[in-house]
């Protein structure tokens, strides 16, 4: 249990061992033109969903072409592909929520959150007096799942009992999310899953749930 007041400060490269790319990674996979041939990629996600394809390759090539090495450095100086920007990063990020990949566990290596899980541990009933909270820089949500899946499965408890005692654990995302996970708020959430749903990508992309550097 942490009863010291602590704030865990996670950066863009905290999530890349549960499958999520580098910052520069997700740059290079946004930049990269890949709306030719088979049309895979989260270029060709955004076409599916009815984004000009015009306007896709133009964002593309200027973010191939900017030297920023992050799509949110980016982005602060071109607002005008703001929309499309957020909705690229939400095609390339969300095949990433595997829950597999959160409990694999590396050469037999801990993870970060294992870590974090460990220092968290105490009875339910106690949970709540942990004195911790967590500021990412990361859209995705693999620190709420793990905690969420880890605390079921630890406790025996439902999705309703653990979000319960997940309220005493706040998690502020500096620049977004890939919309609220279920067990930390009512609105406008969405499920941990690799899937793209049309009309669910098409609805929390424009404008998306995203927020930036630039808005």
């Amino acid at each position: 249990m942490i009863t010291k007041s602590t704030v865990f400060v996670l950066g863009a490269g905290a999530s890349r061992e549960f499958g999520y790319p580098s910052g520069l990674e997700l740059c290079e996979l946004l930049a990269a033109p890949d709306l030719s041939g088979g049309r895979t990629g989260p270029l060709a996600t955004l076409v599916s969903c009815r984004y000009a394809e015009r306007e896709v390759r133009a964002f593309a090539e200027a973010l191939r072409l900017s030297g920023r090495l992050s799509v949110d450095a980016f982005l602060e100086h071109r607002p005008e592909f703001l929309k499309i920007g957020k909705a690229a990063i939400a095609a390339a990020l969300i095949p990433a929520e595997n829950r597999f990949w959160l409990f694999r566990r590396v050469e037999g290596r801990q993870s970060l959150y294992d870590y974090i899980w460990a220092k968290l541990n105490a009875k339910p009933n106690d949970f709540d007096r942990n004195q911790v909270a967590f500021i990412t820089f990361n859209y995705d949500r693999s620190l709420e799942e793990y905690l969420t899946v880890a605390m079921q499965n630890s406790y025996g408890l439902t999705a309703t009992e653990v979000a319960k005692l997940l309220t005493a654990v706040p998690i502020y995302h500096v620049h977004g999310t890939l919309g609220a996970h279920p067990a930390f708020s009512h609105d406008q959430t969405r499920p941990y899953a690799t899937s793209i749903d049309r009309c669910e990508f098409s609805k929390f992309c424009h404008p998306f749930s995203l927020n930036s550097v630039a808005g």
